[in-house]
Parts: C-alpha cells; sequence; structure tokens
C-alpha cells in the first residue's frame, strides 16, 4: 500500500497539472482525499496484545484497553467475514480478518482474557479462520494500474 501512495503522486500531479474546469479538479481532489485516507489507514491499522492490554490503532490514533475492563470477547462470522468483537463496557471494538495476523490475534486474546467472559463464536472463527487477501489484491492491483499509467505517459509518442 506504501508503494501506491507513492506512485500515485506523480499521477495525481498530472491530473490535477492539466487545467481542467474547477468542479472537475474538486471532485478529483475528493476522490485523490479518500484514496490517501484509505491508504494511510490500511498501513497505520494495527492490534498491538502486550502483557495484560490491548492497543488497537489507525489513523484516528489508539485505544488501550487493559484485559481486566474487557467485559465480553467473541466472535462472529458473516460469509467470508470474521470478526473478534471486544466489548468494554459499552464501547465494542470490532476486528476484522482482514487484520495481518488475525489467527494470532485470537490466540493471543484467549490469553489474556478470561474463560468466563469468552463467547462460543470465538471458538467457530477459531477453528477455521478465513484469511481475507482480498485488501492485499487490491493493493497490488492499483500498483499495477499506476505503474502501467506511469509508464505509459513517460513513452515517446
Amino acid at each position: 500500500m506504501a508503494l501506491a501512495i507513492v506512485l500515485s503522486i506523480p499521477v495525481f500531479y498530472d491530473v490535477l497539472s492539466r487545467g481542467l474546469p474547477t468542479g472537475q479538479v474538486v471532485l478529483i481532489s475528493i476522490l485523490i482525499l479518500f484514496f490517501y485516507i484509505l491508504a494511510i489507514n490500511n498501513i497505520l491499522r494495527r492490534v498491538i496484545i502486550r502483557g495484560n492490554g490491548i492497543i488497537i490503532g489507525n489513523y484516528l490514533g489508539k485505544k488501550a484497553v487493559k484485559a481486566a475492563e474487557v467485559t465480553a470477547l467473541d466472535g462472529l462470522a458473516i460469509g467470508k467475514r470474521q470478526f473478534i468483537t471486544i466489548a468494554v463496557g459499552k464501547r465494542n471494538y470490532l476486528i476484522q480478518n482482514s487484520f495481518k495476523g488475525f489467527p494470532e490475534i485470537i490466540r493471543d486474546l484467549e490469553e489474556i482474557i478470561p474463560e468466563e467472559r469468552r463467547g462460543t463464536g470465538l471458538e467457530g472463527i477459531q477453528e477455521t479462520p478465513l484469511i481475507r487477501t482480498g485488501d492485499t489484491i487490491a493493493a497490488w492491483i492499483t500498483v499495477g494500474i499506476l505503474l502501467a499509467i506511469l509508464v505509459f505517459k513517460c513513452m515517446p509518442g
């Protein structure tokens, strides 16, 4: 994804420097902004389990939760998507199976959360974890398209 961000800079610069009407520049700028927000979020999103704490982070910041504060830990499967749900009081956190190291996250959470706070859904997704590679494939397709645009732009004639 970082490679896609780097390759997108000259492509977006070229598009914005063409002297397009203001309305088109605004729409393209909004799309570019969404691209960068999603790309940066994919790079920065993490779940770190250390000691007796869980850190869930993305581009908006990090949220640290102590294992003792977790009121429920469960799993949920919807089609090819699986989620770990972490309840802390009235607040819930969802960790989907597109996170890097999803099976390890489940295992690490089970080590620090007492069994009486774990739901049965967690066992189901642990037995048959589905590793989603769609985000990775989409990032490489984006890199390929951006690279093709740059190559064709630089070709003579």
